[in-house]
């Protein structure tokens, strides 16, 4: 869903389900081996991950596109509330002109519903034009498809029994 705020950007809404506990959620976000293997849409691959996890520090991803071109997004951690929130700005370095509009913020909110059920909003705004938010809402769905695998995965490595 892309949808305008009263300052004229544009922001895309997502939410979903996961079969995961919130601090499952929480470490695909913030934990590099993790992000490495949700955030790249489709065909694409991450390459490097840098994360400085706290409030202030930076996080940078580099990748390679399906058809072989470079990017890289980077930012600066917004908000951090375990297993609960994450909040950056998110600036795009790539082939996509469309993108490339200046910085723009993303925000996960996570909500647990049952020990194994957390929801995810996933809130991507301050973007400059509707072009941008169709092709963020079509890459953060297939990210967020890679993004229910991993937690699962994650939920198995870090379960005791």
């Amino acid at each position: 869903m892309a949808a305008r705020n009263k300052n004229k950007n544009v922001s895309v809404v997502l939410v979903r389900k996961l079969s995961s506990p919130a601090r499952s959620v929480f470490a695909a976000w913030t934990e590099p081996g993790l992000l490495a293997k949700w955030l790249a849409p489709g065909a694409h691959v991450v390459t490097s991950v840098m994360v400085d996890l706290r409030k202030g520090g930076r996080y940078r991803l580099e990748g390679v596109g399906g058809d072989g071109k470079p990017y890289s997004f980077s930012g600066t951690y917004l908000e951090l509330a375990e297993d609960r929130r994450v909040a950056m700005s998110w600036s795009y370095d790539g082939p996509i002109t469309s993108l490339k509009g200046g910085a723009s913020v993303v925000i996960a909110d996570i909500r647990s519903l049952e020990p194994d059920v957390t929801e995810l909003t996933l809130t991507h705004e301050k973007l400059s034009e509707r072009d941008a938010a169709e092709v963020y809402r079509v890459s953060w769905t297939e990210c967020m498809e890679k993004l229910a695998d991993v937690t699962c995965l994650c939920t198995k490595d870090r379960d005791p029994s």
